[in-house]
C-alpha cells in the first residue's frame, strides 16, 4: 500500500470546518462562538472542536482542533495504535456582507490559515518486500481561499444558510520511515458545500446544527462533517 499517498490525501480531511461566526451573528455585531464536529470518510473519523470570535461583523478568527481514529483493517495499518491530530488557525475576512432582499442576507469574504497534522505509530508491511515499516509524519501548511453564504429568514427565528468555500493549500510533509527522514512539497485544492440551520434568540444568540460536504483534488471520494455550536453576541 502507498502509505505516503494515504497520508497526503488524508491532509485536508480537517480543513474548512465551517459556520464562521460573523454570518450567524446579527450584522456589525462582534461576538463568540463554539461548536462540536463529527467528520467521516471511508476508512477514517474523527472528533473536534472549534471556538471563534466575530470583531464587528467583519473578522473572524478562529481555531480547530481534531482528533482521528483509523480503521487498522481498511487501512492495512498491523497494530492499533496509530494517532493523528490536528491543529488549524484561520482568519476570515468578509469583504461583502449585504441584505440584498428582506430576510435575504449575501456574504463572501476571503480566507487564510495555517494548520499542523502530526501521524504517529503507523506500522504496515511494505508493498514491495512485506518487510515491516514504522512511520511517523507531521504536515504544516498554509491555506487561502474565498468562502461565501446566503442567509435566509424563514421564520421568525428560524434561519437557513447555504455555503460554499473553495481553499488552495501548499505544505510540507516530513516523513521519518524506519528512522530515514523524507521531506516533501503538496499542493491541493478543496471545495466545501454545506447547508447550516440556526435558532436565533431574543439576546441575538443563536444554536445550530450544520452538514457539509468536503471535496479535495487528492481522492476520489468525499468526507462529510457534522456539527453543532452556539454563538453569543457580545
Amino acid at each position: 500500500m502507498k502509505k505516503l499517498y494515504l497520508l497526503i490525501c488524508l491532509l485536508l480531511f480537517g480543513i474548512l470546518s465551517s459556520a464562521q461566526v460573523s454570518t450567524l451573528l446579527e450584522k456589525g455585531k462582534s461576538g463568540i462562538g463554539i461548536k462540536g464536529s463529527y467528520k467521516t470518510t471511508t476508512g477514517i473519523y474523527a472528533l473536534g472542536g472549534k471556538v471563534g470570535a466575530s470583531i464587528s461583523g467583519k473578522v473572524d478568527i478562529e481555531l480547530c482542533y481534531k482528533n482521528y481514529f483509523w480503521n487498522r483493517i481498511y487501512n492495512d495499518l498491523l497494530l492499533d495504535n496509530a494517532t493523528s491530530a490536528y491543529y488549524e488557525g484561520r482568519v476570515t475576512w468578509w469583504l461583502f456582507r449585504k441584505e440584498v432582499v428582506p430576510g435575504i442576507d449575501i456574504n463572501f469574504g476571503l480566507i487564510g490559515g495555517y494548520n499542523y497534522c502530526s501521524y504517529n505509530n503507523f506500522t504496515y508491511s511494505s508493498d514491495y518486500d512485506s518487510s515491516i515499516i514504522f512511520e511517523d509524519s507531521h504536515f504544516t501548511d498554509g491555506q487561502f481561499g474565498l468562502m461565501s453564504s446566503a442567509s435566509f429568514r424563514v421564520a421568525d427565528s428560524w434561519y437557513l444558510q447555504p455555503s460554499f468555500g473553495i481553499v488552495f493549500d501548499m505544505g510540507q510533509m516530513n516523513v521519518l520511515k524506519n528512522g530515514e527522514p523524507i521531506s516533501f512539497s503538496t499542493l491541493s485544492i478543496v471545495s466545501y458545500t454545506g447547508l447550516t440551520i440556526m435558532k436565533r434568540f431574543s439576546n441575538g444568540s443563536g444554536v445550530y446544527t450544520e452538514a457539509q460536504q468536503i471535496l479535495e483534488t487528492q481522492r476520489n471520494y468525499p468526507a462529510y462533517q457534522f456539527s453543532i455550536g452556539y454563538v453569543l453576541p457580545l
